[in-house]
């Protein structure tokens, strides 16, 4: 898969189907850490707070409070507290639930990784 169009599919999936908040909804950040995504072949790099999406949808009345995420609007370096590598194809693969040509490697604290995947873990719908 083409690196840059990779790229684009990870910003994609962690901006709008993974953090996309509507107008009605509320993020609030929580949690013991930052993580950060960086993609191993083209430099890109996403700076993700976990926390809490709550909210009720005016449409349907369907209340939330569920976990989620925010991603920054860049990712200015700043330490994080894990950290997901691979290249762009890949994180766009592990973030869609499909395999890819090679594991993405995860560091850091535990518990930041597993808030993450508690997030990602129902898949995109």
């Amino acid at each position: 898969m083409d690196p840059g169009l990779s790229a684009d599919g990870v910003d994609e999936a962690l901006r709008l189907m993974y953090g996309g908040l509507p107008s009605w909804g509320t993020f609030t950040p929580a949690g013991p850490g930052r993580l950060r995504l960086r993609a191993s072949d083209t430099g890109d790099s996403w700076l993700i707070a976990m926390g809490q999406f709550t909210g009720t949808d005016p449409g349907d009345g369907t209340s939330y409070d569920e976990p989620g995420i925010d991603v920054a609007d860049s990712d200015p370096g700043d330490p994080a507290a894990a950290e997901v590598v691979g290249t762009a194809a890949d994180l766009d693969c592990w973030l869609w639930h499909r395999p890819g040509y090679t594991p993405v490697t995860t560091t850091g604290d535990p518990e930041v990784l597993a808030r993450f995947q508690s997030v990602i873990a129902p898949g995109i719908n």
